[in-house]
């Protein structure tokens, strides 16, 4: 299983229908319920690179990671397959940023148009064996990923792009991520959490009444000692 918030949380967010960027907390909230329940039925090995040594070995069967890397994978073992789950996947592009703080802008984007030239552009998608967004490259025939249905599935997919999430959804996504891989979290977290609110507030309505009660009982009876005193 991935071992980073975002591509864990979309697997989950697909088996839910949601989308993956939603900013509705109920939203993360059920995709944690949903993964703490695999932690638990399935007790997944949470990796990043690590996948590598373990697919490539067959010391595991099955594992969630990114298609070039699967065709490295292969190379080492070909005994391996693929599928791409019917509820969907991430649509993504690896993309050169430019940082707002940049003291060479012009240079940067210099540099960017350069990875972009056909040749160039050519090279560097056989060094990192991804999906090549220059569309000459994807044509190229040369090309080691020239048809290669992985990385170029001519099906088509159901798919979403990763876009910037608030920094709230961030730190609930985190906190959610923290709680399932510690175990802290559980199905029924949510119902309990619910029942507790339900509690204090019921006791924090209470504890109103009562001080409210107080007040006005002791304000009349302030008010009858006036009246008395009045009168006397």
């Amino acid at each position: 299983m991935f071992n980073n918030p975002r591509d864990a949380f979309a697997i989950a967010q697909a088996r839910l229908s949601q989308d993956f960027n939603t900013i509705n907390e109920d939203d993360w909230i059920k995709a944690a319920e949903l993964l703490a329940e695999q932690r638990d039925k399935v007790s997944p090995v949470y990796v990043m690179d690590e996948v590598f040594n373990l697919m490539e070995s067959g010391e595991y069967a099955f594992a969630t990671y990114y298609a070039g890397d699967y065709l490295l994978m292969l190379e080492n073992n070909k005994d391996l397959d693929y599928c791409y789950p019917q509820e969907g996947v991430n649509e993504f592009y690896d993309a050169f940023c430019v940082p707002k703080c940049s003291q060479n802008k012009k240079g940067a984007e210099a540099f960017i148009n350069f990875m972009h030239e056909p040749q160039v552009a050519f090279e560097n998608c056989e060094y990192i064996y991804y999906h090549s967004p220059n569309i000459t490259v994807e044509q190229n025939e040369e090309s080691s990923l020239y048809g290669e249905a992985v990385i170029y599935p001519e099906e088509e997919l159901t798919t979403q792009f990763f876009k910037n999430l608030p920094q709230n959804i961030i730190e609930l996504e985190n906190n959610l991520w923290t709680q399932v891989k510690s175990g802290k979290l559980s199905v029924d977290s949510k119902a309990q959490d619910r029942k507790i609110y339900i509690e204090c507030a019921v006791l924090a309505g209470a504890a109103v009444l009562v001080i409210a009660a107080k007040i006005i009982s002791n304000s009349k009876k302030k008010k009858e000692q006036d009246l008395s005193d009045l009168y006397d």
